[in-house]
């Protein structure tokens, strides 16, 4: 096998004593003398094609560039000589040019096979090409100049690297230098052939460019059509002729595409030519468009070129669709049939331009036909060069037989939206408005989300197009129920963990969308009928805006990248959006009425959002009765979802609308509801469900439904929570009112049990309601309930004495009530005179003196009160351990037991109680050591009792 050259030839073109010009530098530094300036970075194809070279073992026997033709040697001396060279007259442009043609053609030869690319780098040929392009004036076509540049680029472009990176410019300046020039007449004034050989070179580079391509012909087509497409909209006549003229030329070669060598044209693995049915042209829709529109002007050559070129187009896209796969045969009958119709029209074209637009309709794919869309409304512009109404036509036509199937709604959408205030003509400005209606009937959520993305801020174009959205009934419903949903989410949480992902600033594009429409007399109507659910929407909105931390309102800002000013306070905006729209169902006076309460106000801070949630709901509870219950049971909804951010808002609301009458009553699950509710971890949540319940239980069917609750209240009596302790024991005394008074309830003696186990509870709310409930007890309970009840009761005699000793004054009478109802219970007369009088000396004396029997229990319940924190409730156990004592005397083990147990107080910090406790311990001692002739019992009982009536006693009511 031969070894090819080496890759970098430095010796055959590159001189010690100079170096190669850039072009720029040359424009740059005309009229100075050559100097040394350094040669120039090689292009990136140049380096990369540097990097290769041949095997070392045959370095030594390749062919030299010495060995080049006579011919190859003058053209590569020329071209070092030109570009080195300061002044450039037309004749050494013009061999400049043929050198390069005559390189490239030598470049199949073994000796040029390697180094040219590099070579051409080197020099720079592909930019000194461009210059000398842009150096031919744009008013005369007076030298061959740039004839021979797109020859000599036609010739570089089999030399693989060397265009790479570069077509682009390249191309524009082509098509600037020949589009720009004067019209066809006056040019062949001057040369009648040489215009018509311009643009043949011209077609004949592309034509080259787009067959020789070395990665994809499709993809070179496509990017040669996006770079003419500008010049098709030139408000010049001429222009727009020559550049529809090279589209048609392109569109002819798509139309022929069995010449075209496509290979994967996006990157597939595939290496087999791809089928027509496989080839996709992106950009094939715009080009369709701005063909029609090319069609509406008035010069006859653009017109004919466009509609050349449409009939390319129109053979490109039936063959398309003759291989495309069908799902079934009656598909493939009827598709064949219309190919059929369609091959028939491809060899008569017309002129028409609507028969033109349905035969497009029904052939481009959605995506193809979206571009359509999007081109017609650029054309729809003021400002533009097309006919306004025959792009109004083709936007009419599209959107008709292609609604339904269009992709990329969101697109359009944009466009509108961008090209709407350009839009004057009221024809184009109804078509429009039409459009927008059709899109949003066949997919609302598009429309919807992609007009908040728009304008999250709700400007005053996105406005003009809410109204146009709102004035049509059919469309309204649809597209209010779309905002309604984007409105149920909570904003700034992403959706994913995309960045780009920024559906998290809808929900408050949205409200601020909703603010503005129900601004609008016009929109009241249709508001309206969605009141309840934008109701409950905007409540939920207010809160979560009103939780914003400043990092996270700045989300909104960074995403809408808007003023900021216009931005802030999002709370307020939907405060003011619920103030509309209690204004479009005309309950203006529920909007004064929270207004006089203050309601708007709280919901603008955090920290009292809450507070203005009940306000509002108390409000609302003078609507009409059906909304209410509408909403009543959407809270219910949402609170059995178990939504944690809707929760809080929902139960405050709910459980002020427990006020309405007959809401409750009807619905079986609001007790369960409360109830599961009750059973969170949340402070606030518990303490608005035990309310609602407590508002429940004043019913008293709903207090009967409750008594099934009993079990459950009575383990949330020993709940470590005080909350709960407290909620159950309000709760209990509203259920016990109402407890069912026939037969035997055996949850009234547990409850008795659970109760006395909270008298002597820490919390004074729990002792006085614990008292207060054992005292309701007490009167509710009859028959056989009452006989067992009654041991109970009189293991609550002694707590109930010695918390009438309480400080806390309405314990102190809680628990004179009780004692006074345990009295009435046990039918002890005496004791409930004593109770009345609040005799607390006599009555723990009544109490040691009456059951000799249950000293010892007596005993055992005073001591823990001992230790408690209440100076006062600890030298009322002192006083009654001393009456116990006397009872004692047979038992010097029981005395001295009452003796250590009081020596723990002798350093009480309280001097009354340590006073009484040696006064006591004195004397129970003096008792145990002297003989009964001379100590008497009567005589530390008559001192207790002094000392009984010197202590201080709580205040009664």
């Amino acid at each position: 096998m031969e070894e090819r050259p080496p890759s970098r030839p430095r010796a055959a073109w590159e001189k010690e004593d100079g170096h190669p010009r850039s072009p720029r530098a040359a424009q740059q530094q005309d009229g100075a003398a050559q100097g040394s300036s350094s040669a120039p970075e090689p292009c990136e194809g140049c380096e990369r094609q540097a990097s290769q070279s041949p095997p070392s073992s045959a370095r030594s026997s390749i062919c030299s560039w010495s060995a080049l033709s006579r011919e190859d040697e003058e053209a590569l001396e020329f071209i070092r000589d030109f570009v080195s060279g300061r002044q450039k007259e037309e004749v050494q442009k013009l061999k400049f040019l043929a050198s390069i043609c005559t390189l490239c053609r030598g470049s199949s030869s073994k000796a040029l096979s390697w180094g040219l690319d590099v070579f051409c780098c080197r020099y720079e040929l592909a930019e000194h090409i461009k210059v000398l392009l842009e150096e031919e004036p744009l008013d005369q076509l007076g030298t061959a100049v740039r004839q021979q540049a797109m020859v000599a680029l036609t010739a570089m472009s089999a030399v693989e690297p060397v265009l790479e990176g570069q077509k682009s410019s390249l191309l524009h300046a082509c098509f600037r230098s020949v589009f720009l020039l004067p019209p066809k007449e006056d040019v062949e004034k001057l040369d009648t052939s040489l215009y018509s050989k311009t643009l043949e070179s011209m077609d004949s580079m592309l034509e080259v460019l787009v067959l020789k391509s070395a990665t994809s012909s499709l993809l070179e087509l496509q990017h040669i059509l996006q770079l003419l497409l500008p010049f098709t909209t030139s408000e010049r006549a001429a222009v727009r002729e020559r550049a529809v003229g090279r589209i048609g030329r392109l569109s002819n070669l798509l139309a022929n595409y069995s010449s075209l060598e496509v290979w994967c044209p996006f990157g597939g693995v595939d290496e087999s030519p791809t089928c027509s049915g496989k080839i996709s042209v992106p950009m094939l829709g715009q080009l369709v468009g701005r063909l029609i529109l090319c069609c509406a002007y008035e010069d006859a050559e653009t017109n004919r070129g466009a509609l050349d070129a449409l009939h390319c187009l129109f053979r490109f896209v039936v063959q398309r669709k003759r291989r495309e796969p069908f799902q079934d045969d009656a598909e493939h009958v009827e598709c064949q049939k219309e190919v059929e119709a369609e091959d028939a029209l491809c060899l008569c074209w017309t002129s028409n331009i609507s028969v033109i637009m349905r035969l497009f309709v029904k052939n481009l794919h959605p995506s193809e036909a979206t571009d359509v869309i999007v081109t017609a409304m650029e054309g729809m512009r003021n400002c533009s060069s097309y006919s306004t109404v025959v792009a109004t036509h083709l936007l009419n036509m599209f959107v008709l037989g292609a609604v339904s199937a269009l992709e990329d709604v969101s697109r359009i959408i944009r466009c509108l939206y961008r090209n709407l205030k350009y839009v004057r003509e009221f024809s184009a400005r109804v078509t429009l408005n039409r459009t927008l209606c059709q899109l949003a009937c066949s997919k609302p959520a598009e429309v919807t989300v992609s007009l908040l993305y728009c304008s999250p801020l709700c400007n005053s174009t996105a406005m003009t197009l809410w109204k146009v959205l709102m004035a049509k009934p059919l469309v309204a419903r649809d597209v209010l129920r779309e905002l309604l949903s984007l409105l149920e989410e909570r904003p700034l949480r992403r959706q994913s963990s995309c960045e780009r992902d920024n559906s998290c600033i809808l929900p408050l594009a949205a409200t601020r969308a909703l603010h503005a429409i129900v601004q609008e007399p016009a929109c009241a109507q249709v508001v309206k009928a969605f009141f309840p659910q934008f109701f409950l929407a905007l409540l939920f909105q207010m809160v979560f805006t009103a939780e914003f931390t400043h990092q996270e309102a700045n989300i909104f800002l960074r995403e809408c990248q808007r003023d900021e000013s216009r931005a802030c306070s999002h709370v307020r905006c939907a405060v003011e959006a619920m103030k509309g729209l209690f204004s479009c169902a005309g309950y203006q006076h529920a909007a004064l009425a929270v207004e006089r309460k203050g309601g708007w106000e709280l919901f603008l801070r955090a920290e009292t959002s809450q507070r203005g949630v009940s306000v509002l709901a108390r409000v609302v509870r003078g609507v009409p009765r059906h909304l209410c219950r509408w909403i009543f049971c959407q809270l219910a909804s949402v609170l059995r979802r178990e939504d944690q951010c809707r929760q809080l808002p929902a139960m405050a609301f709910f459980v002020e609308l427990l006020e309405c009458p007959d809401l409750a009553d009807t619905d079986d699950a609001v007790l369960p509801l409360l109830w599961s509710s009750v059973q969170t971890q949340g402070l606030e949540m518990r303490t608005l469900a035990f309310r609602g319940l407590l508002r429940l239980s004043t019913s008293p069917e709903m207090a009967r439904k409750m008594q099934s609750m009993l079990p459950e209240l009575l383990e949330c009596l020993q709940d470590v929570r005080r909350d709960m302790r407290v909620g159950s024991l309000l709760l209990l005394r509203n259920i016990l009112s109402y407890l069912e008074q026939k037969g035997s309830n055996p949850m009234a003696l547990k409850l008795a049990e659970k109760l006395l186990l909270l008298f002597a509870d820490k919390d004074r709310t729990v002792r006085e309601l614990s008292i207060l409930v054992f005292k309701d007890l007490m009167g509710s309970v009859v028959g056989k309930n009452k006989r067992w009840l009654k041991q109970h009761v009189q293991r609550s005699l002694v707590p109930l004495l010695l918390h009438m000793s309480e400080q806390i004054a309405s314990v102190a009478q809680a628990s004179r009530e009780a004692l006074v109802s345990a009295a009435q219970l046990l039918k002890w007369e005496e004791l409930e005179q004593l109770a009345r009088a609040w005799e607390t000396w006599k009555i723990g004396e009544y109490l040691v003196l009456r059951d000799r029997s249950r000293v010892e229990q007596y005993l055992q319940q005073s001591r823990p009160y001992l230790e408690n924190p209440q100076a006062s409730l600890r030298e009322a156990a002192v006083r009654l351990i001393g009456l116990i004592g006397q009872q004692v005397k047979q038992k010097a083990a029981k005395v001295q037991e009452i003796c250590e147990a009081l020596q723990l107080l002798e350093n009480d910090p309280d001097p009354s109680v340590r006073c009484l406790v040696t006064q006591t311990l004195l004397n129970l001692r003096s008792a145990r050591t002297t003989s009964p002739s001379r100590f008497s019992f009567g005589a530390l009982g008559q001192w207790l009792q002094r000392a009984w009536q010197r202590g201080p006693r709580p205040a009664r009511r």
